[in-house]
């Protein structure tokens, strides 16, 4: 009885111990300080932001801004985001902030109390400097664009960011790449939903907007002097109107286009250091390991699954499954990668996880230890590192015997002399086959199934048609209503209605994608119809003409535009741009 308790006692545990192992593990709880500007301007503003990440603020206190006025806040935000399984929670509160005084000044600590704890916030050091007026109008030193990495030296392997970072004193509309490398001798990958907010900073006297357009992860993938080749942008500038200018980085105003590009840099890396353990296959940056073994009893009748999961900022791709070490008690087979994939972290990072699996056969019994192992260059210590893996002590019970080794048993025995069959002679009569399991019985029983599945197919098949015919006829018609709405947004042109002529030709362009590229209705937005459009291929410029329309309408329908000559201008546009769609997707 004692034996049969112990048994299901230990059932249960391991039974908890899944469940618990399948819980998502507790997001890191942190109280953080930002600044948008690391030297800003006497007389400008900035923004200073302090974060509550994964816990409940219960009372938040912020520093004393002694040598600062408050121009606004605290203005309070929430956001909840969900990766891999895991969610992370952000509260934060953010003050806008003027200086009143030139030199180095302190920002205190701000506190928060959350679950009974007090957390605080380290303080942050502004540099306040005389500030210089701007020249009028749009020229070549008010705009720059930087390409800026996060370290210049390297080793194979290791994950380098780039930042393409603009410098802007003037406002810009939009902008679009014209060249970008090809990042010979880098295996790269870009950052989509790096999206970091306006900041500014004060370069040679000049307060500027910054703002981070692109950023790609580098790996570089050989030793050497790696350069990086310049990458030109097309940048849609306001044209200054008296002085009535905002601080706006995307407002719909008078624009010229003009050209900027980056400087050539040059990473330096370096190859890896000689004498790697055993355990190293390639990975280099910063890794976790996990080692997982199915169970720890076994026979020599069954397989033992053993698995690694790691986790890093490294090129994941570069990472072979390390060797496993073993006796020969054990078959090992060939390792297999279960899972592959990468994500970006909240800082901007790109991040890999990857699972491998091996699987053991014992041949013998007895005790054993397995002890995996995996190690990983670490660029930060420039030293190689290992992972605390356990050791598994494993019990292997014999197994039964193989049915097959049974039959080669028998088949060599050898049979008594004594031991005779009673009766050799048999007569054999042939009996009618019965109907249950016979031929006619299956076609029978089987008939009404596959009449009801072929029934339900061409059902499928019908839908499916009908379907397709539906789309087919909303895309061919897609032009036409296109067309019809232009010609009412030009009776209204000639009669002068600016607000229902700005609507139809908003009609016109949002119909014509929506019917053309399949979007719903309840799916129609700016951001989707642009995605939609880079999907199939269309020219930035195009795409760039065709929202900017859509942007010209809204702003006529919200504050009118009596303008002919404008009103004019656009229905060409529309015109043009609908044509010119048109002609690149018939050509596909």
């Amino acid at each position: 009885m004692n034996s049969k308790l112990q048994k299901v006692m230990k059932q249960n545990w391991l039974l908890f111990l899944m469940l618990l192992s399948m819980l998502p593990a507790a997001a890191q709880v942190s109280f953080e300080a930002y600044a948008n500007v690391r030297e800003v301007s006497l007389n400008s503003y900035f923004e200073v932001v302090f974060t509550l990440k994964n816990a409940d603020a219960d009372a938040f206190s912020p520093p004393a801004f002694e040598h600062f006025n408050v121009i606004a806040g605290p203005s309070r935000s929430i956001s909840t985001t969900m990766i891999n399984g895991r969610v992370n929670k952000e509260m934060s509160y953010s003050y806008t902030l003027q200086p009143r005084r030139t030199g180095q000044i302190t920002i205190g600590a701000a506190t928060v109390r959350t679950e009974g704890k007090t957390l605080t916030t380290k303080p942050l050091t502004i540099e306040v400097v005389e500030g210089k007026s701007l020249p009028k109008g749009v020229s070549g030193k008010q705009i720059f664009l930087r390409a800026e990495l996060s370290t210049d030296r390297a080793v194979v392997g290791q994950q380098v960011l780039l930042d393409y970072k603009l410098y802007t004193a003037a406002d810009v509309d939009s902008y679009s790449i014209l060249e970008e490398t090809d990042y010979q001798g880098f295996f790269a990958q870009d950052l989509r939903r790096f999206n970091p907010p306006l900041a500014q900073e004060v370069v040679n006297g000049v307060r500027y907007i910054t703002k981070i357009l692109k950023r790609v992860a580098l790996f570089p993938q050989q030793a050497g002097a790696l350069q990086i080749a310049p990458l030109r942008m097309e940048l849609s500038v306001v044209i200054e109107e008296g002085s009535n200018r905002r601080n706006n980085f995307f407002f719909s105003r008078p624009t010229q286009r003009e050209i900027v590009q980056t400087e050539p840099i040059t990473l330096r890396v370096q190859p890896l250091p000689p004498n790697a353990p055993p355990a190293f296959t390639g990975a280099v940056g910063d890794f976790t390991a996990d080692f997982t073994l199915s169970s720890t009893e076994a026979s020599t009748d069954d397989v033992l699954s053993l698995r690694l999961k790691l986790r890093g900022n490294g090129d994941i791709k570069r990472v072979q499954p390390p060797a496993l070490l073993l006796s020969d008690s054990f078959e090992v087979y060939a390792p297999r990668v279960l899972d592959e994939a990468t994500y970006e972290n909240m800082s901007g990072e790109l991040i890999a996880d990857k699972e491998i699996e091996y699987l053991l056969l014992p041949k013998y019994p007895g005790n054993y230890q397995i002890q995996p192992a995996f190690s990983w260059f670490n660029p930060a210590t420039n030293t190689f590192a290992a992972a605390e893996a356990p050791v598994f002590k494993v019990a292997i019970r014999p197994g039964s015997l193989r049915p097959s080794d049974a039959n080669i048993a028998d088949s060599t025995a050898e049979v008594p002399r004594d031991i005779r069959f009673i009766k050799t002679a048999l007569q054999l009569q042939k009996t009618q086959a019965p109907f249950l399991g016979s031929v006619l019985f299956w076609i029978l029983a089987l008939t009404p199934l596959l009449l009801l599945i072929a029934a339900l197919i061409f059902k499928q098949i019908q839908k499916r048609r009908n379907a397709v015919s539906a789309t087919e006829r909303r895309i061919r018609r897609a032009r036409q209503e296109a067309l019809r709405h232009l010609q009412l947004s030009e009776k209204h042109l000639q009669a002068g209605q600016s607000r229902a002529f700005f609507d139809e030709v908003s009609k016109a362009l949002l119909g014509y994608v929506g019917d053309k590229l399949q979007i719903p209705r309840s799916m129609m937005s700016k951001e989707n119809v642009r995605e939609k459009l880079h999907t199939l291929r269309i020219e930035d410029a195009l795409i760039d003409n065709f929202m900017q329309i859509i942007q010209t309408c809204e702003a006529a329908l919200f504050a009118g535009q009596d303008n002919p000559a404008a009103m004019s201008d656009t229905y060409r546009q529309a015109l043009d741009t609908i044509a010119r769609i048109e002609a690149l997707l018939g050509s596909r």
